[in-house]
């Protein structure tokens, strides 16, 4: 029977599916078949049987045409041009690429390993420079907390006499840098990083706890219990169990109980900081090494500080008495937040940031050449495939792709 006999929904399905290449031979057995049982059995049984076959072929022809990139449904569309980009052609390639870099290992791992270097070099830098210069503070409306000036040389008695009410400010907070020795039962001695804070430190850059509390008033008193906050680092390290809250570290030799776990992402003054523990607190002090951050009262602004300064200046000359070196009263400033965390190593990241650039500039032609020197000596390749039926485009998919597999090899070497 002829192809004109298979009508009806069908016919018309297989003629959309079937690809154009296979289309009249395919229609015409199934016609021959149809005409066959027609006879035999009756149109009926005939019609049935046709639908039968649809069906079972439906989920095969829809799985061939994905495979080949076809729409199924634009029969011009659906022939195969050879040396096309067809997915067959593109895991071909990718096949025939990964076994000829296997085939070639010195080539592959002095490639892979020069663009490791560069492309791990400049993303562990870029990661320095987005979290300190780029990314947003873990604080609270940064804009509104600032360093005063004389930086590390406050005392304990300075800080104290004022703590009750700083002139424009909403809460001032004490830090003064101090790694800890932590000490774990059954494991060496290790040196964390960390500051000793008063307790309004974590209220002043609106920072939450994670898992506990941050510190409260009371906390840095002399005589109270010693407290600590950890990092989600340290956290984790010390097993991520959320029962540590509440129990004691040994750090810097004195037993410290973990009151809180700070959130991922959160650091303060570095991102090396490991721990905070509360001071305790000695009104006589008077050694000057504590710095003083503050939140300005809401709207006001460390911009425009000049007059609360000025009074805080006037105060500390009628409680304190200094010499011609230390003498707070001249010069008071605040400095913003994000100035005092980066301004001096800005300039310094950004250079390295600069000089890693251009050691990935510098590995990228160097692997370049390494390759221009592989297709010199691929000619005689080139011309057999070319002979073969091979297009411009397929020759230059499989030069593609070859490269694509070597960077994204150099790429998970240097993640």
């Amino acid at each position: 029977m002829q192809d004109c006999r298979l009508t009806g929904l069908p016919a018309a399905l297989f003629r959309a599916l079937t690809p154009a290449a296979e289309r009249e031979e395919v229609l015409q057995d199934l016609a021959a078949e149809f005409s066959g049982r027609a006879r035999r059995e009756g149109r009926l049984a005939a019609r049935l049987w046709l639908w039968r076959q649809l069906i079972g072929s439906l989920p095969a022809l829809a799985r061939r045409s994905w495979w080949r990139g076809w729409t199924g449904f634009e029969p011009g569309a659906s022939r195969l041009r050879p040396g096309g980009f067809a997915m067959e052609s593109w895991i071909m390639d990718l096949r025939y690429s990964a076994r000829r870099l296997l085939s070639r290992p010195n080539y592959t791992v002095l490639a892979v390993l020069t663009l490791a270097l560069g492309v791990g070099g400049t993303a562990a830098t870029f990661s320095i420079v987005r979290t300190l210069l780029l990314d947003p503070l873990p604080v609270a409306h940064e804009e509104q907390v600032g360093v005063l000036w004389f930086d590390g040389s406050w005392t304990q008695q300075e800080f104290l006499h004022f703590r009750p009410t700083f002139p424009g400010f909403q809460a001032m907070a004490a830090y003064m840098h101090g790694d800890q020795t932590l000490d774990q039962p059954g494991q060496p001695l290790r040196l964390v990083r960390g500051i000793t804070v008063s307790a309004e430190l974590f209220d002043v850059l609106g920072a939450r706890a994670f898992l506990g509390r941050t510190f409260q008033a009371g906390d840095d008193v002399q005589g109270e219990a010693p407290a600590a906050v950890i990092s989600y680092g340290l956290w984790q390290e010390l097993g991520g169990d959320r029962s540590l809250v509440g129990r004691q570290l040994r750090l810097g030799g004195t037993a410290r109980t973990v009151v809180g776990v700070m959130p991922p992402g959160f650091w303060f003054p570095s991102p090396t900081i490991r721990v905070w523990t509360a001071a305790s607190l000695n009104p006589e002090d008077r050694v000057g090494n504590w710095t003083l951050v503050g939140r300005v009262a809401p709207g006001a602004s460390v911009e425009r500080m000049e007059g609360p300064l000025q009074a805080l200046a006037a105060a500390l000359g009628r409680r304190f008495t200094y010499g011609p070196q230390w003498d707070k009263t001249r010069s008071p400033a605040i400095t913003p937040l994000r100035e005092f965390l980066v301004g001096d190593v800005r300039t310094a990241l950004l250079a390295t940031l600069a000089a890693m650039g251009l050691i990935l500039l510098i590995a990228c032609v160097n692997v370049a050449a390494l390759m221009l020197g592989q297709l010199n000596g691929r000619g005689t390749e080139l011309a057999v495939r070319t002979a073969l039926g091979a297009g411009r485009q397929r020759l230059v998919q499989q030069l593609v792709l070859e490269s694509l597999l070597v960077g994204a090899l150099a790429g998970a070497a240097g993640a």
